[in-house]
């Protein structure tokens, strides 16, 4: 890297004049810290490789350097403010800061705000990406805990009033209810059973727990009730083990705590 003082240059002027010289030249500004990176690389060295490139480094920086300082420095190359005007800039901030201050001065000054074309695109790229960030988790924020709050009420409501878990009961155990009864359950085949089973009452135990009371269409199916008589009870097919197992399915849903089933 060259730094030299001197009047502003173009980089397409320099560049042009670096290939009348026979060297091939690279800008990179980095206007964080006011750097330029210059790459530069003698055209016939190019062609050449390995020892005999090292050999001309010595010579090519040489060349390099007045090659620079004929061009007036790259410091002054155009289009994003330039190492040297952003010194002046802030050297304009800088004195005139005292003045503001003072009451009976009156402060005149333009041009001192530094151009800095990448910076400040690469600035509003990252701003309006954190808004897009920001806007997408806001949404997803609001969006969560209102599905979540509506399904706790929910939950809350239904757990906390048994009459109203009863209705919610009554409306989907057919269903779940034709779901369970597989092998070596109660198969279903006609959906009778499935259709007869009502909650039709819920009390209290002494202990404070809720206890649903349900029946079913006991004839033909209470013959599958284990202790029955008859050789059709098994210890799989008791209706009374896939109804409780259908509405402890149905209240789980809605959180329910400690409760009882019974067959009337």
């Amino acid at each position: 890297m060259y730094t030299d003082a001197g009047d502003g240059s173009k980089e397409a002027d320099i560049k042009k004049q670096m290939q009348a010289l026979g060297i091939d030249i690279t800008i990179i500004k980095d206007s964080r810290i006011n750097t330029y990176t210059v790459e530069l690389e003698a055209e016939k060295d190019n062609r050449e490789g390995g020892t005999q490139l090292k050999a001309k480094k010595a010579k090519l920086q040489s060349q390099i350097k007045l090659a620079l300082k004929k061009l007036g420095g790259i410091e002054n190359l155009k289009g994003s403010d330039s190492v040297k005007e952003k010194l002046i800039k802030k050297t304009r901030r800088e004195a005139i800061e005292p003045f503001k201050k003072l009451a009976e001065a009156t402060v005149i000054a333009k041009d001192l705000k530094s151009k800095d074309t990448y910076s400040s695109a690469q600035k509003k790229a990252k701003v309006k990406a954190t808004k897009a960030k920001r806007s997408s988790q806001r949404a997803g924020k609001k969006a969560l805990p209102l599905q979540l709050k509506a399904k706790r009420q929910r939950a809350k409501s239904a757990a906390s009033q048994p009459l109203q878990l009863l209705g919610i009961l009554n409306k989907q155990l057919p269903d779940t209810i034709r779901k369970n009864m597989k092998e070596p359950a109660l198969v279903n085949r006609t959906g009778t059973f499935a259709d007869s089973v009502k909650v039709v009452d819920v009390i209290q135990t002494p202990k404070g727990y809720p206890s649903y009371g349900y029946t079913y269409k006991r004839n033909p199916y209470e013959v599958f009730e284990e202790g029955s008589s008859g050789n059709w009870a098994n210890g799989n097919r008791d209706p009374r083990d896939l109804i409780d197992k259908s509405i402890r399915e149905i209240a789980a849903e809605f959180a329910m705590g400690r409760f009882y089933t019974r067959r009337l």
